[in-house]
């Protein structure tokens, strides 16, 4: 299905209590947005925004960066949205100096996001339960893997224009499924119930279909999981609900193809309504 962006007055309409100028006017948030730089290695940086109207009992929304490593601009993308849906932003940056292969959770990845959560419940006081996560690129590697060994954490996921997934199988080991011959591998199947049982949104550019640099490619990959990024979401979407069948879990995940888009943030943001389309699938849920 191909996603229909929203436009700045529907996605205040479908919120409640929507600052209508902010949303319309994105550049009135950036001077309200604030970088919280680590006092170590202990954790990332993150940029947050916090509505001057946040509610703390809505979930915060924590949006994760690919390899380009532009947080900032997932930042100032994301902001609208939070002040339309008066909740805490979250985007940390994963730099590749301290977090090289932070989409497998390599290194100490997982204990940094632990003590990233702690910083933030204590520096902004809302109280960190579960949170609605984006990812786009190697961020919507991350989050899905994070979510699949940390389901407790994560209360629905976004996956954008992901390189490659890990698939919910035990066929293949960890990271490329959940087979129990790691300790990653046996903690993701686990958790596989759970993790199916999360709400989930794939998404993926029309036109991001190429085979460039930045794709991992394997013969193993591109026969499982299909040779471009179009392909391997619809086939991991197809496995996600095969696997919740299979489970018991009634599934609730949809599949759609932004518009007029490519492989690029901005692109995906300003042709494919991916913004909006984020905003429209919380409401929902």
């Amino acid at each position: 299905m191909t996603a229909r962006p929203l436009s700045p007055a529907k996605l205040c309409r479908e919120n409640a209590n929507c600052n209508a100028a902010a949303v319309s006017r994105p550049e009135a948030l950036l001077g309200q947005l604030s970088l919280r730089a680590a006092d170590g290695a202990e954790r990332p940086n993150y940029f947050y925004f916090m509505p001057k109207d946040t509610d703390p009992t809505r979930p915060p929304l924590v949006s994760v960066h690919g390899i380009s490593r532009n947080v900032e601009e997932h930042a100032r993308a994301f902001a609208p949205l939070a002040a339309a849906q008066r909740r805490l932003l979250i985007a940390p940056h994963f730099d590749a100096a301290r977090f090289d292969g932070f989409q497998r959770l390599a290194r100490d990845t997982e204990s940094v996001v632990e003590n990233l959560w702690e910083d933030i419940e204590s520096f902004t006081g809302v109280p960190q339960g579960p949170v609605d996560m984006v990812g786009f690129s190697a961020g919507a590697q991350f989050t899905h893997r994070y979510a699949m060994l940390n389901p407790q954490r994560i209360r629905s996921q976004v996956l954008v224009a992901a390189g490659w997934f890990t698939l919910p199988s035990e066929r293949d080991s960890y990271p490329y499924g959940v087979k129990r011959d790691s300790r990653r591998g046996r903690r993701a199947a686990e958790n596989l119930t759970r993790f199916l049982a999360l709400p989930t949104l794939v998404l993926v550019g029309a036109r991001d279909d190429l085979r460039d640099a930045a794709l991992r490619r394997s013969p193993d990959i591109d026969i499982k999981q299909g040779i471009n990024r179009i392909e391997r979401a619809s086939r991991w979407s197809c496995n996600f609900l095969q696997a919740a069948t299979r489970a018991g879990v009634a599934p609730c995940l949809q599949f759609a193809v932004m518009p007029d888009c490519g492989h690029a943030f901005e692109d995906c943001v300003s042709r494919g309504g991916l913004v909006e389309q984020v905003g429209h699938w919380l409401r929902l849920g």
